[in-house]
């Protein structure tokens, strides 16, 4: 190895120790293995499922981005093998493409050749059906020495290293997932990490037998699953909403069996529970409780509430919002509001939480 190839190698490897870092640099993770093996550009890319789910970039122009994360990702050869590969493999396009299939292979003739990489490299990070991260890089130019330089001992060294260090950051993150479920537990409260698409990656020991009591929410091929279309809906929207960046809290109110009531919290999900910008969730549920005390004919009586008026005021009292009220009695959103409105002026009110206090002074 020469002076330049060994100081390569030695940025590299300090450069993926950094991935223990609460949020890693990857702009210079990325900069760095494209030095070591001699690219033009970079990427750092992770998958929930066939979902693209980060995109970390050195020298990708904006065109190039726009077209693989609108488009392209899905064909990427990166995650075609339905068989999983163990971390650390190399992957390589010049190996895993004959010269004939290259020709014929829609993702290299039209997004590979027309966007100057006809070369393609990657090592495996994580790899399975529920989440999969790479690094690539890309060259304009093929090298003849490509399959040689990846198996050499310096590139072994290198991902070794990458490894280690994801290695050691997800047994920080379980450390910490089981600090927090050990204190939820002790409020009797279940938690979950969730993809932005429902996948449940993780969730604490208590979770499963709450999901089994009655709250009618149900785990179906490894993601959240309800029964009611409208739930899944609010459930989905919810997961999408709380999995942004910069995104706050999110709730849920759900009517289980037996007319047991559930709350869910979602959050985005700690960084260290990421390594770039995936969409995770963190989801808790609240013990069951039971529906709420207020008694609906004393709201009638004392504010000459309809029932359906009352039905509304109580359950906000109960800490329900207006979509899940409408989710569990099977009205639409809007009747809700149209209530809420009348309530508050047969009530003399402007404010909701004002109807809310004096709904709590009367139970």
């Amino acid at each position: 190895m020469t002076t330049n190839e060994d100081l390569a190698l030695r940025r590299a490897i300090d450069a993926v120790h950094s991935i223990e870092d609460p949020a890693p640099p990857w702009a210079d993770i990325l900069q760095s293995a494209k030095g070591l093996l001699g690219g033009d550009s970079a990427t750092f890319l992770a998958f929930e499922g066939r979902k693209l789910a980060t995109f970390e970039q050195v020298d990708v122009s904006l065109a190039t981005q726009a077209a693989y994360a609108g488009h392209f990702h899905a064909q990427d050869i990166l995650i075609c093998p339905e068989t999983p590969r163990a971390p650390g493999t190399w992957l390589n396009t010049d190996e895993s493409l004959t010269s004939s299939e290259r020709g014929r292979n829609s993702y290299y003739v039209d997004f590979m050749c027309q966007y100057r990489m006809r070369q393609y490299v990657g090592v495996v990070i994580e790899d399975g059906p529920k989440f999969s991260s790479f690094i690539a890089i890309q060259r304009d130019v093929a090298r003849d020495d490509i399959a040689r330089r990846i198996s050499s001992a310096p590139m072994r060294r290198f991902s070794d290293a990458l490894l280690q260090a994801v290695a050691r950051r997800r047994k920080r993150a379980a450390q910490w997932l089981d600090a927090v479920e050990s204190a939820s537990a002790s409020f009797e409260q279940a938690t979950f990490v969730v993809t932005g698409n429902g996948v449940v990656l993780r969730m604490s020991p208590n979770a499963q037998a709450m999901l089994d009591a009655d709250s009618s929410l149900l785990l179906r091929h490894g993601c959240l699953w309800h029964a009611d279309a409208r739930f899944r809906d609010a459930l989905r929207h919810a997961l999408g909403a709380a999995g942004r960046a910069g995104s706050s809290p999110c709730y849920l109110s759900l009517r289980g069996r037996g007319g047991t009531v559930h709350r869910l919290e979602f959050a985005r999900a700690h960084a260290q529970l990421r390594l770039g910008e995936e969409s995770l969730v963190f989801m808790r549920m609240c013990r069951r409780r039971k529906p709420s005390s207020i008694r609906i004919d004393a709201l009638c009586v004392g504010f000459g509430l309809t029932q359906a008026e009352a039905r509304v005021l109580a359950a906000l009292a109960d800490g329900q919002t207006p979509a899940a009220h409408a989710l569990a009695q099977g009205v639409s959103i809007n009747t809700v509001r149209k209530q809420i409105s009348t309530l508050m002026e047969k009530m003399d009110r402007a404010r909701q939480i004002d109807v809310v206090r004096m709904a709590l002074a009367v139970s």
